[in-house]
């Protein structure tokens, strides 16, 4: 019978992955599942099982190459007031399930997609049961004292009106609770004290197996492929060790976070191909943040198209 099975880097030998058997469940394994997280694409790797009895012993294979098992949804629009259509209607179709099925529906947005997309909303969630939501900012600037609450909106120049704050825009224009709201606590000592407070508040009200696991998480792709205050390339962006993190000021996911979502959607302003907007995921460079997402089974993607009806 199977007693482990267990995947390693074939070339580090590091182990990646593991699943065990007690003999009752271990004598007729047709398949087996596990969760590896941080695996990049294109990962070599080799798989182990030990067994025991007749026949037993250790069994290696060749070695592989590990490639998501993901489907990519393109919902492409020509402006900017669809794109919103657009995630309103997947929040709408995808939240039922989840107050059904866990109590509640975890959802986090970057503070672009609030900034510029939802606050020109008129109560695109109606209809929702967002007294069962909790809703998180993918990333957010520590401003130290009482400047926090006079700046949240953003700085008034001139004679120019004051932006509205993230809680404003999600009281209002899209009538969320204001109890369901969960934003960073300006009050932290600095930006890592922030930063893991966020953390421990995630970790407690968004279920998860291992790591908490959003229903959906919506982040803004800009150019370049920076994303959730990730710049590709930097320390940040290819941590594995928190889930939330401070750089300066800023207070963001980590790539373990993304990584443990059940969906995430991608909005994109600027026209891209198919093929180069799956390759943020995907594709050969694995210094782009999204390319550490490998677990990720929906990817819904939200992009500008002036061509699209």
């Amino acid at each position: 019978w199977v007693e482990w099975v267990y995947v390693k880097d074939a070339a580090s030998g590091k182990i990646l992955g593991a699943k065990r058997y007690s003999e009752e469940t271990g004598r007729s394994p047709k398949m087996t599942t596990m969760r590896i997280q941080g695996v990049r694409t294109g990962l070599r790797v080799t798989a182990f099982v030990l067994a025991h009895g007749v026949g037993g012993g250790l069994w290696r294979s060749s070695a592989f190459e590990m490639r998501p098992a993901r489907v990519h949804r393109i919902r492409s629009a020509s402006d900017p007031a669809r794109l919103r259509k657009g995630i309103a209607e997947l929040l709408r179709e995808v939240s039922p399930a989840c107050v059904r099925d866990r109590g509640c529906f975890s959802l986090a947005l970057s503070p672009d997609v609030v900034a510029d997309l939802l606050a020109d909303a008129h109560a695109p969630f109606e209809g929702c049961d967002t007294a069962s939501w909790r809703v998180f900012i993918t990333d957010q600037e520590y401003v130290e004292g009482e400047e926090a609450r006079g700046n949240e909106g953003g700085e008034a120049k001139g004679k120019e009106k004051k932006k509205p704050s993230l809680a404003e825009i999600l009281t209002g224009a899209c009538r969320i609770p204001e109890d369901r709201i969960h934003l960073l606590d300006q009050s932290s000592r600095d930006a890592e004290d922030a930063a893991a407070r966020y953390s421990r508040e995630i970790t407690k009200l968004v279920p998860g197996a291992i790591d908490p696991e959003f229903d959906v998480v919506v982040l803004r792709l800009h150019r370049g492929g920076r994303v959730c205050g990730l710049e590709p390339g930097s320390g940040e962006a290819l941590n594995k060790d928190v889930l939330v993190l401070a750089s300066g000021a800023r207070v963001s996911f980590a790539t373990p976070l993304l990584d443990a979502a059940k969906r995430i959607g991608v909005v994109v302003m600027e026209e891209r191909e198919g093929k180069q907007l799956e390759a943020e995921f995907d594709g050969p460079d694995p210094k782009r943040p999204l390319s550490q997402v490998s677990c990720v089974p929906e990817i819904f993607w939200f992009n500008l198209d002036k061509t699209a009806e």
